[in-house]
């Protein structure tokens, strides 16, 4: 499964991840995409529930990367 954090899904190189992954998709991979609309506690609550899903591999575009590396410690 493969979990991907972002901060919004307006931003141009955001856009174009979603478009790639959608395109891209395996049917033998789950992706799951959750989007915290550049709120930094929102993505940390993401960040949490994607762990909590079991994701084997997770990617995020950090709002503001010290407290998202606080998060990802924290989940480990």
């Amino acid at each position: 499964m493969f979990g991907l954090s972002l901060s919004n899904s307006t931003n141009s190189r955001n856009v174009k991840l979603i478009e790639d992954i959608e395109s891209s998709k395996d049917k033998d991979i789950n992706f799951i995409i959750k989007e915290a609309r550049n709120n930094a506690e929102r993505q940390c609550e993401d960040i949490t529930e994607l762990e909590r899903y079991g994701v084997d591999i997770l990617v995020v575009s950090p709002i503001n990367e010290e407290i998202v590396k606080n998060t990802v410690r924290e989940t480990q």
